[in-house]
């Protein structure tokens, strides 16, 4: 779904596929100490994206813990006080539209992934004609359907473009990481790369 320059059909990316692994058989026929090397790469590779993708999971498995086991106890409080910095991280999610249940799955998203207490939706605009006119009204309404989040509507004048999501990144202190748009449509002018990790939330 996303847009690409590169487009291959499936029989190549198979054809692909073989290859590489074709080359990774080979290579462990060849010198089959290399197993060895490749999974130490592998592992340490893994953990380190699993650590990052369930760190919110993995924080309250030690609080858990922490709670449970008595040599453990005297970490409480700082377990405790990361959890708290953990929900009150803002996460910024960019909004084109004025659809509610757009809104809606932004929300839900953000705070399920990231157990955020504070969710700004942005929306850039050139001309006030360009404001969709429900945006207000929904924002109003997501934001009483969730008495624990704070949500925010923040309408900027400008071009979304790289750099103004790194100006707000800038102003608001809020990383990248912590900011959503939904998928591109295919006439999106920017590679998505280009937002510097800026993530999608997929249709």
């Amino acid at each position: 779904m996303l847009p690409r320059k590169a487009v291959a059909p499936w029989y190549w990316v198979l054809f692909g596929l073989a290859g590489m692994l074709s080359g990774l058989v080979g290579n462990l026929v060849t010198d089959p100490s290399i197993l060895k090397y490749f999974v130490i790469y592998f592992v340490v590779t893994m953990s380190v994206v699993a650590l990052t993708l369930n760190r919110i999971m993995l924080t309250k498995l030690l609080l858990i813990a922490v709670q449970n086991l008595p040599f453990l106890k005297r970490f409480e409080t700082r377990v405790k006080d990361r959890l708290q910095r953990m929900r009150q991280t803002s996460v910024i999610f960019f909004t084109k539209t004025d659809k509610i249940h757009v809104l809606n799955k932004a929300v839900l998203y953000a705070h399920h992934n990231e157990m955020c207490d504070h969710i700004k939706l942005i929306h850039i605009f050139k001309e006030d004609s360009e404001i969709p006119a429900q945006l207000k009204e929904n924002h109003y309404i997501i934001d009483h359907m969730y008495p624990k989040i704070k949500i925010d509507l923040v309408l900027i004048r400008g071009t979304f473009n790289p750099e103004m999501v790194r100006a707000i990144s800038v102003h608001f202190k809020v990383s990248l990481s912590f900011m959503f748009i939904q998928c591109p449509a295919k006439d999106f002018p920017y590679n998505i790369g280009e937002f510097g990790g800026v993530r999608t939330i997929m249709r």
